[in-house]
Order: C-alpha cells, then sequence, then structure tokens
C-alpha cells in the first residue's frame, strides 16, 4: 500500500470563480480496491515506464501505437519533459514492495501559433483497465494542462476502441473530425475520430 503522501503545489488558479488546485502528484482508490499514486514523470522513471510497455498486450497496444514503442521513445519523451516541450505522466502501484508504473500519460504542446493546444495520450496497463484509472489519469492531466494556460487539449481514438470513447466523451471531450480508413491495423482499416476539449 502506499504510504500518505503530502504533494507539493505546483499551481493554484482560478477559473469561472472557482478555484482549481494543481498538486504535483494524485493518490487515488480504484474500483479494484487498489491504490496508485498518478505524478508527474522524470528521468528516473525510464526504466519502470519501460517495464510496463513490455507487459502490455497486443491488442491495447494496437489501439495506442500499433508499431509499438522504443527505449529511446521513452528517454526522448523524458527529455523533453525536462526542457518543458511535453509533459509525462505516470500512475505507481506498490507490487512485491516495489513501485512499478501501470499507467503512462503524454501531452505533446503545440509550437507557435498551436502554443495554446496540446495533443494527449494515455496507455494503462491491462490489468488496470476498465477500474478508473484511465478516467482518473485523464482527469489529472486535464487539470494540469488548464493550469498551464493550455486552452484546447486534443486526442484521437480509433472508432472502435468504445471504451475509450465513452470515457473521453465522459470527461467533456467532443468529436471535432472523422477521419474514415485513417489506419491499416490488423488487417483493417479503422476510422479515427479527432476530439477535443476547450480549457476555458
Amino acid at each position: 500500500i502506499l504510504k500518505p503522501i503530502k504533494p507539493k503545489l505546483i499551481y493554484a488558479i482560478k477559473v469561472r470563480n472557482r478555484e482549481i488546485i494543481i498538486y504535483s502528484q494524485k493518490v487515488v482508490h480504484l474500483k479494484n480496491g487498489k491504490v496508485v499514486n498518478i505524478r508527474l514523470a522524470t528521468t528516473q522513471d525510464d526504466e519502470k515506464i519501460w517495464n510496463m510497455v513490455l507487459r502490455l498486450s497486443e491488442s491495447t497496444m494496437m489501439f495506442l501505437r500499433p508499431e509499438g514503442f522504443t527505449r529511446s521513445d521513452i528517454d526522448n519523451w523524458l527529455t523533453e519533459s525536462e526542457l518543458d516541450t511535453m509533459a509525462v505522466f505516470v500512475a505507481e502501484h506498490t507490487e512485491n514492495n516495489q513501485q512499478v508504473v501501470v499507467a503512462l500519460g503524454l501531452i505533446y504542446k503545440g509550437q507557435f501559433q498551436h502554443s495554446h493546444v496540446a495533443e494527449l495520450s494515455i496507455v494503462v496497463r491491462d490489468d488496470f483497465q476498465s477500474v478508473g484509472l484511465g478516467t482518473q489519469m485523464t482527469q489529472f492531466m486535464i487539470d494540469y494542462a488548464r493550469a498551464r494556460g493550455l486552452k484546447k487539449l486534443i486526442l484521437r481514438v480509433y472508432a472502435d476502441n468504445e471504451r475509450a470513447y465513452h470515457m473521453y466523451r465522459k470527461l467533456g471531450f467532443e468529436i471535432e473530425g472523422v477521419f474514415l480508413k485513417e489506419a491499416f491495423v490488423a488487417g483493417k482499416y479503422r476510422t479515427i475520430y479527432r476530439m477535443c476539449k476547450f480549457l476555458d
């Protein structure tokens, strides 16, 4: 079980006369009784993230990134996060007295005239799906993006990934584009929804 932590305040802003406080990490109790700690990643998390990626099923990887990840991809994300060109998030859980990563989130920040926009993506380890972690982690990332002054979040989801699509709808994302037969994955053409959420 994760020990109680005293999270560090990183942002406090007011939106529509309501104060939103963003902490560096958040302890969440999931529907299956397990406890995870959602936080910003650091360069020291590279091994734990890679170990999580190695445990992803083919179906989970298909919906996220069919070509897979490499170790250098993870190192690059964490380096860019240190440079503040993107943000990387992890959810940790204690297994066999060790902290392991069970979910990964990325926010890619836009540049120049798109600097108010960021693209969000998330992957959850198979045995931690359908217990509320995806929703909790995505909300943490939304709050972080809002506190950083971003105005719009976008994401891409396969039309036949109904579980992810309904989760994003519940969190306020709407379809702003439909790309028919945009990807050829696992022997079939797949339609992709581009969804967005305005952070006003």
